[in-house]
């Protein structure tokens, strides 16, 4: 069995709900829509259109904040650890006033 010690922390990042935390490759999620796929594969119960990556490590952040697909390309190599919530879309939700009326 190889000894992990040796390995970079930097070639990973730590993602984490609120039941799960996994270790993924930092190389495997350069792109932002291969982290969502990674994420969806590792939290399969949070729906792929809902996830939404946050990040409190940040100078700027001062809480956690979501990190938006062209944020990422930007942040994505400073980040250690991402939270993934579920945020179902506002788009989602059918319109009621129109019948309503």
């Amino acid at each position: 069995m190889s000894n992990m010690r040796g390995t970079p922390s930097e070639n990973y990042i730590v993602a984490t709900d609120d039941k799960i935390t996994v270790l993924i490759r930092r190389n495997d999620v350069a792109n932002y829509y291969n982290l969502l796929s990674i994420l969806h594969r590792h939290f399969p119960s949070i729906d792929k259109e809902s996830i939404v990556v946050q990040t409190n490590e940040l100078d700027i952040c001062g809480r956690y904040v979501d990190i938006p697909h062209e944020v990422w390309p930007d942040v994505g190599h400073s980040i250690h650890s991402v939270r993934v919530i579920s945020r179902p879309s506002q788009n989602s939700t059918p319109a009621r006033s129109s019948e309503q009326t």
